[in-house]
This record gives structure tokens, C-alpha cells and sequence, in this order.
């Protein structure tokens, strides 16, 4: 199966001269492609539809090992060489993966995770990184379980490389349908303790962010490593 994806590839984007430069990219591209359907149960494996195959193979000449990014396509790739999971591989899911930066994919994983994030008010205003909350709730008058409730559905932005872009980040990811803002907190349950009309306990939260639908279906094509 392999060599028949390699050829189908092969004719489509390397017909002129084999220069070095070709020889690398068909190379690189092999060992996806052998990367990718490794991946799949040997009883599951099909013949991926070529509106997937090529501008996935399309993208992934330009893709460096070890970037976050090239994970993405072999996953959907994988997926789409699976025959219990090719309903997932999406072909809209391609150019999502294109206008993602490595730090997004990490904060929609962080978010997938945890099935959720918050965004708290302070005195000071609103704080989503995990550190300035961390060290802001030290001075406020709340107890242990709830601080460490606080912690756990706030951000962890030492994860990612640039985590002073991350209000942009979410607004992106928020313009191409992969998370929402969810507003309406009045039925959760969680953060009842919380009293903003305590004067030592101003922290309450402002806005809840989660996967959307399609956010939860690209998670599972092309994130997801399960």
C-alpha cells in the first residue's frame, strides 16, 4: 500500500528532473506516509481518497520533523488510511492546520484536557495566566480547596513559547470555530464559594473556554493521539 500512495504522490507533484532537492522532499514524504499508516490497524488500513492524500502531501513538503504542526497532518493522514476513522478526517481540518501557530495546537490541547478553562476577575482586572493567579491568590482571603479549584481551570501559560500573545491566540482560534467564550456561569455550581462582595474575596470567574463541536472533532483527527 505504501508504494501505491509513494507513486500516486510521486506522479502527481514530482514530474520534473530528480534534483536533490526533490530526491529529499520524496524521501521525507515516504517516511510520513510509512510513519502515518503505521499508525493504523493493520486490518483497518485503506487507500486514502486523494482530496485528502494530496494536499496533505502538499503541506507536509514543507514540513520540518519535530514540528508540532507535521504531527497534525500524519494524524489526519492516519486517519484518513483508517478505515474505522476516515468519517473524522475532515478535508476542512487541512487548512485549520495551516493557520495554526505550535503554541495554539498547545493551548488546544491544555483545553481538551481539562475539558475547560476560566478566565478570573481580580481586583486588578481580568488574569488568565496561571502564574499571576497563582501568586495573586496568596494575598486574598479564600481557603485552600477553593485557591487549588481557582489553579486547576486557570491556563498554565508556561507551556507554551509565547504566552504574552495568548489573548490573540485564543481570538484566532475563536475566528475559526475551534473554541468559545461561554459567559453565562450563573448555573455553575463550581464556584458558589466564590463571594465578589467580600472585600477580601474579590475573585470571581468572568467567562468559561471550551472546545466546540468542531473543535472537538478536530481535536480527535488531528491532535488527539489515541
Amino acid at each position: 500500500m505504501i508504494c501505491e500512495i509513494n507513486q500516486q504522490i510521486s506522479t502527481t507533484f514530482f514530474f520534473s528532473p530528480h534534483t536533490p532537492e526533490i530526491i529529499i522532499a520524496q524521501d521525507r514524504l515516504a517516511n510520513y506516509i510509512k510513519k502515518s499508516l503505521n499508525s493504523v490497524p493493520e486490518e483497518n488500513r485503506i487507500s486514502p481518497p486523494e482530496s485528502l492524500i494530496l494536499p496533505i502531501a502538499e503541506q507536509l513538503k514543507y514540513q520540518e520533523e519535530g514540528n508540532p504542526l507535521t504531527a497534525l497532518y500524519l494524524n489526519l493522514l492516519s486517519r484518513a488510511m483508517d478505515k474505522e476513522r476516515i468519517g473524522e478526517a475532515h478535508p476542512a481540518f487541512i487548512n485549520i492546520i495551516k493557520q495554526l501557530s505550535p503554541d495554539e495546537v498547545l493551548i488546544l490541547k491544555q483545553i481538551a484536557t481539562h475539558s475547560r478553562f476560566y478566565f478570573f476577575r481580580f481586583r486588578e482586572g481580568v488574569i488568565h495566566d496561571i502564574d499571576t493567579v497563582s501568586k495573586y491568590l496568596e494575598d486574598i482571603n479564600l481557603c485552600k480547596d477553593v485557591k487549588d479549584k481557582v489553579i486547576n481551570l486557570t491556563f498554565q501559560s508556561g507551556s507554551i513559547a509565547q504566552p504574552e500573545h495568548f489573548s490573540t491566540f485564543i481570538e484566532h482560534m475563536v475566528s475559526l470555530g475551534l473554541i468559545i467564550y461561554n459567559v453565562q456561569l450563573k448555573s455553575d455550581k463550581m464556584f458558589d464559594d466564590l463571594d465578589p462582595n467580600t472585600a477580601d474575596n474579590l475573585c470571581n470567574p468572568l467567562c468559561q473556554l471550551h472546545l466546540t463541536k468542531v473543535g472537538e472533532m478536530f481535536f480527535q483527527a488531528c491532535i488527539n493521539e489515541q
